[in-house]
């Protein structure tokens, strides 16, 4: 199965959470948003040690991962979500866009987006 990943997913593979790394094995290819792809690294930036984290973090995303871009398609998908979806955070309808552009199944713990029609969670 082909599936996009938000960021939080990403770092519960990391830690080894056993539920995730199922799902990811099971996986035949990975996606992430370009946004969650920024989130992971300004977590990155949290940390102590950056630069080895930041390579441990850009490796994973280099070998096992396709960032997917934001592009006029889907800055109108988020056009027309803003209007639908006004309570909603533009950071959850900038990634709705790309998630509704793609079709793909999305695997986050995030309930909000139970909420945006159009998205098929797993």
């Amino acid at each position: 199965m082909k599936m996009i990943v938000d960021a939080a997913v990403v770092l519960d593979f990391l830690i080894g959470k056993d539920k995730v790394v199922s799902k990811f094995t099971l996986a035949e290819q990975l996606y992430i948003t370009i946004f969650d792809y920024s989130l992971l690294i300004a977590e990155i930036y949290k940390t102590h040690n950056v630069n080895h984290n930041l390579y441990i973090i850009k490796e994973f995303i280099k070998r096992n991962m396709e960032i997917l871009p934001f592009e006029k398609k889907e800055a109108l998908t988020f056009a027309k979500l803003k209007i639908d979806y006004p309570d909603i955070d533009d950071i959850i309808l900038l990634k709705s866009s790309i998630l509704q552009t793609n079709s793909l199944p999305f695997y986050t713990n995030n309930e909000i987006y139970k909420k945006i029609k159009k998205i098929k969670l797993i």
